[in-house]
C-alpha cells in the first residue's frame, strides 16, 4: 500500500552575490521537518530572530530587506503591526531611499535585542526576505500491513 505524506521543511536560504548585494536563491539547506505548517513557520521565525544579530558580519546589510528588491522601496508600506513596533523603537521607515535602507537595517540590529519576544515575532514574521523559509514537501511511501 502506498501512502502520501505532507511535511513542512524549514530551509536556511541560500544567498548569491550579484556584484551589488546578496540575493536569495532558490532552495537552501534543510534544517528540520514538521507535520504542522504553523509549527514550521514559528520555527523559521525563531531561527531568523536568533540569526539576526549575526547577519551583519555574514552578509553585510544585504538580507532582511523588508520587501523584494524588484519592488519600488520608495513606495513600500509596512502593515500596521510592524509600524507599531517600529514607532515604539523610533525606527524610521517612511520615505525610503537606499541610504535610509542601510540606516533602517543598522537601527534594527541595534534595537532588536531590546524588543520583547512578541515584538520580534511580529517584526520578523512580516519581513519578506527572512533567512529561513518553509517549503511544503509531499512524498509517497510504502506501508506494509502487520498481520499478527
Amino acid at each position: 500500500m502506498t501512502t502520501k505524506t505532507t511535511l513542512f521543511a524549514v530551509l536556511e536560504k541560500d544567498f548569491e552575490y550579484n556584484d551589488e548585494t546578496y540575493n536569495a536563491g532558490n532552495g537552501g539547506l534543510p534544517k528540520k521537518l514538521f507535520s504542522s505548517k504553523a509549527k514550521a513557520e514559528a520555527y523559521a521565525v525563531k531561527l531568523t530572530i536568533n540569526e539576526f544579530p549575526k547577519e551583519k558580519g555574514k552578509y553585510g546589510y544585504a538580507t532582511f530587506i523588508p520587501f523584494e528588491a524588484s519592488e519600488d522601496f520608495e513606495t513600500f508600506k509596512f502593515n500596521k503591526n510592524v509600524c507599531d513596533v517600529l514607532d515604539k523603537y523610533e525606527i524610521q521607515y517612511e520615505d525610503f531611499d537606499w541610504d535610509l535602507m542601510v540606516q533602517f537595517k543598522i537601527a534594527l540590529i541595534e534595537k532588536v535585542p531590546t524588543m520583547t519576544e512578541e515584538e520580534k515575532v511580529t517584526l520578523f514574521s512580516n519581513l519578506v526576505n527572512p533567512l529561513y523559509e518553509v517549503y511544503e514537501v509531499e512524498f509517497e511511501h510504502s506501508t506494509t500491513a502487520n498481520n499478527n
